[in-house]
């Protein structure tokens, strides 16, 4: 017995299985919170507000005002860590970093 399927329905499966492989792939990444553009919550005179990207395995972190200052990070137990040796904690609650000595910074959107 020879089934034929309409090839609407084998297309809308092939789309389906291609959208579910690739929301599998990015969910379970390591770090991908982090990703994006962040700017500081405090008062006065703060750090630069700052871009997070995707490098390789890695991640860089690049700034907002000097867009050639480019910091190398790495995920570590759950924070990314920059080569200085800072760290940030994303937040998931408020979709804040948290990153030591300097506070919060919000995502810009």
């Amino acid at each position: 017995m020879n089934i034929k399927t309409p090839l609407i329905v084998r297309r809308a499966i092939q789309v389906a299985c291609i959208l579910v492989f690739g929301l599998l792939s990015a969910c379970g990444k390591p770090g991908v919170q982090f990703v994006g553009k962040w700017r500081w919550t405090g008062e006065g005179n703060g750090p630069n507000p700052f871009e997070i990207i995707q490098s390789g395995d890695g991640y860089l972190m690049i700034d907002g005002v000097d867009k050639n200052d480019k910091t190398p990070a790495e995920m570590k137990e759950g924070k990314l860590v920059l080569r200085t040796g800072a760290s940030m904690e994303y937040l998931k609650a408020s979709d804040h970093l948290g990153m030591q000595g300097w506070g919060e910074f919000e995502r810009v959107k």
